[in-house]
C-alpha cells in the first residue's frame, strides 16, 4: 500500500498486568495496493520492552511547570489517541481515482484514564466540575528500573478534563474512578497542546 499516512496513533498501558505499552494506529489511508514483491533476508534487531509498570504520572497547572508534580499511587490505566489531521485530497483533474496530495488540519489528542479512588481522584474530579486547565505527563521507563535513560517513552498534554465517572468500576473491592481528558492549545506565545519523546539506544528496527 503505497502513499500510506496514519489518521492517528495511540499508546496505551495497564498496570499490574506486566505487559508492555502498547502502540497503534487505529485509522490509516493509503493511495492504492500494488503488487510486488517480498524483500529477503531482512534480520530483526532484538528489541526492549517499555513495560506499563514503569509509568510515571504528573499533574501539573501550566506546561513551563510541566513535569514537576508527581502523583502516585492513582493511575492504574491509561491510553492517549492522538489524531494527526492528516486526511486525503481530492479534486476534479488531477489523478483520476487516486487522491493526489494530504493535507493536515487540527492536532489533538484524546486521554482515556482509569484512578485509584482517593483524594487525589477526587481532587481531579473537582477539576472536572472548574474546569480547570491542566498539563499532564506520562512517561515510562524500559524493561527495567531505571532503565529509561536507555529506553523511555513521555507523553504530554495540556487542556481539561471532560469527563471524570466516579466510582465507575472496581477492582479487588477498590474503587475506581474514569476520567477523560482533551488537549487543546494553551494559548501562550509559542503555544503548546501534545507533545511526545521517544529515548532508545536502537538505531536499526
Amino acid at each position: 500500500m503505497e502513499y500510506c499516512i496514519g489518521k492517528s496513533i495511540k499508546f496505551s498501558g495497564k498496570l499490574g498486568s506486566n505487559e508492555a505499552v502498547k502502540v497503534e494506529i487505529p485509522d490509516l489511508f493509503a493511495r492504492q495496493i500494488s503488487t510486488c514483491s517480498f524483500t529477503a533476508a531482512l534480520s530483526l534487531a532484538a528489541g526492549e520492552p517499555i513495560v506499563a509498570n514503569n509509568t510515571q504520572f504528573t499533574l501539573d497547572s501550566t506546561w513551563a511547570t510541566l513535569g514537576t508534580t508527581a502523583k502516585a499511587g492513582v493511575l492504574r490505566e491509561w491510553s492517549v489517541e492522538i489524531k494527526t489531521g492528516n486526511h486525503p485530497n481530492f479534486s476534479a483533474g488531477n489523478t483520476g481515482k487516486f487522491f493526489y496530495n494530504h493535507s493536515e488540519g487540527r492536532i489533538e489528542s484524546l486521554w482515556t484514564l482509569v484512578f485509584e479512588g482517593n483524594a487525589t481522584a477526587d481532587a481531579i474530579w473537582d477539576d472536572f466540575r472548574a474546569q480547570t486547565e491542566r498539563a499532564l505527563r506520562i512517561s515510562v521507563a524500559g524493561a527495567q528500573i531505571g532503565s529509561g535513560a536507555t529506553h523511555s517513552l513521555i507523553i504530554d498534554g495540556f487542556g481539561t478534563f471532560e469527563e471524570v465517572i466516579p466510582l465507575s468500576q472496581e477492582a479487588d473491592g477498590n474503587n475506581l474512578h474514569a476520567a477523560i481528558f482533551h488537549t487543546y492549545s494553551d494559548a501562550e506565545a509559542a503555544p503548546h497542546s501534545i507533545g511526545v519523546q521517544v529515548t532508545t539506544d536502537v538505531n536499526a528496527l
